[in-house]
């Protein structure tokens, strides 16, 4: 893809032209709106999961508290009063939605909370326990076995915060991470002991429990477990559903800037904080490369051993980035490669196209288009053109860094 809209072309005049300040503030300006419309998308989103999430929590328990506090539910007209608990389990998974790993405050909080709640389960169920040991063998078995599970719960994220808070520079991201796949094995463990449950029931002393008021909320209580904890909270399909929520009252243009500020911002950074600093970085290690330097070899990907073979043996004909007579460049040149040292450091703007493109397109037609584009381009400039390609571009010991500054470039 050639960099042919009229912002780029704007760009490329004025670094031509030596309007490079002109170009900067206009950059800061765009960053500066992309980040306004990142948080404006964040915030949305999470407002929507944190409402939705209490009012969940708030069906889930009201009315089995008016129940059994002060017998005032309406049984016959709203159903058992039990049967809300199934929204429990949606109700914790939007509250874990909601949460954004780079918010360090609010993932320990909320991982404090969990072992809290966990710790109080233990011994509600340990108690219940005790309390229903007359009335058959399986109740207390399974309030056994739930007051031992979340025991261990509670002991998890307890010694997964105390770890967190020994380390000089703990990881809200890891943190919240660990969280939420012990949540996944917690929750599939969990939602199998409650539908065993009900096997079990039929088969010791009660064969007609399908017709106990009983059996749809524990039959009901176990799926929901089993699908709010395992399959929501799985990393694709968690990622799938924010997406899906951040189209949720937004534009394309909305959408495509948070894009920019998600890619500026790196790893939970904020775009207002590190945009000076990612300019500067930018300006440094912008490099380019003339097409004549590039193979076939260069769009294969690097798993291929012919196209290694053949894009070591071109590397070493053409020499390295940082030195002319191909001997690696001296300190750096043989922790990289020649493979990569074949690019030059160049203004920002100076470059003719910026090729995007995936390993996973057959190389053949890809580098067939591009050199019909290059002949013609050096047919009318009289010059080879300078190309952005990221395998030979970008500082391979620093991929996120650069990655960061590839909306810049």
């Amino acid at each position: 893809k050639t960099w042919r809209g009229r912002a780029g072309a704007a760009a490329v005049q004025n670094g031509a032209r030596g309007g490079g300040a002109t170009n900067r503030q206009a950059l800061v300006r765009q960053l500066s709106r992309a980040g306004a419309a990142r948080r404006r998308i964040r915030v949305r989103v999470q407002m929507l999961l944190q409402v939705l999430g209490l009012a969940s929590c708030w069906w889930a328990f009201t009315p089995l508290y008016l129940s059994l506090a002060y017998r005032i539910w309406p049984v016959e007209l709203a159903g058992n009063p039990l049967l809300t608990i199934v929204l429990w389990p949606p109700a914790t998974c939007l509250a874990i939605l909601s949460i954004r790993p780079s918010d360090g405050g609010m993932v320990f909080g909320f991982v404090l909370a969990d072992a809290v709640i966990f710790g109080a389960v233990s011994v509600a169920m340990g108690l219940l326990a005790y309390k229903v040991r007359h009335i058959d063998r399986v109740s207390p078995w399974l309030c056994v076995c739930l007051s031992a599970l979340t025991l261990g719960g509670f002991v998890f994220l307890g010694g997964i915060l105390v770890d967190a808070a020994r380390r000089r520079q703990p990881s809200p991201r890891r943190l919240l991470l660990l969280h939420n796949e012990f949540c996944r094995a917690i929750g599939a463990s969990g939602a199998t002991l409650i539908l065993a449950y009900i096997p079990l029931k039929m088969w010791d002393d009660d064969p007609l429990f399908p017709q106990s008021d009983l059996f749809a909320p524990v039959l009901l209580c176990g799926l929901s477990i089993l699908f709010n904890f395992v399959f929501i909270l799985a990393p694709r399909v968690r990622a799938a559903a924010l997406a899906a929520l951040c189209k949720t009252g937004s534009t394309a243009e909305e959408r495509e800037a948070a894009v920019l500020a998600g890619l500026v911002a790196g790893r939970g950074g904020s775009v207002a904080g590190s945009v000076d600093t990612l300019l500067q970085w930018a300006e440094s290690h912008f490099r380019t490369i003339s097409f004549d330097l590039l193979s076939r070899a260069d769009f294969v990907p690097d798993g291929d051993a012919r196209a290694s073979e053949h894009s070591t043996r071109a590397s070493s004909r053409r020499g390295s980035l940082l030195s002319s007579d191909g001997d690696g460049g001296g300190e750096h040149g043989g922790e990289r490669g020649a493979d990569n040292w074949r690019s030059e450091p160049r203004a920002m703007g100076q470059c003719d196209a910026f090729i995007s493109h995936s390993w996973q397109d057959p190389p053949e037609p890809k580098w067939a288009a591009l050199s019909a584009w290059a002949e013609a381009f050096e047919a009318e400039h009289g010059r080879p053109p300078s190309v952005w390609l990221d395998k030979l571009c970008i500082d391979q010991r620093n991929v996120q860094e650069a990655l960061a500054c590839l909306p810049i470039f």
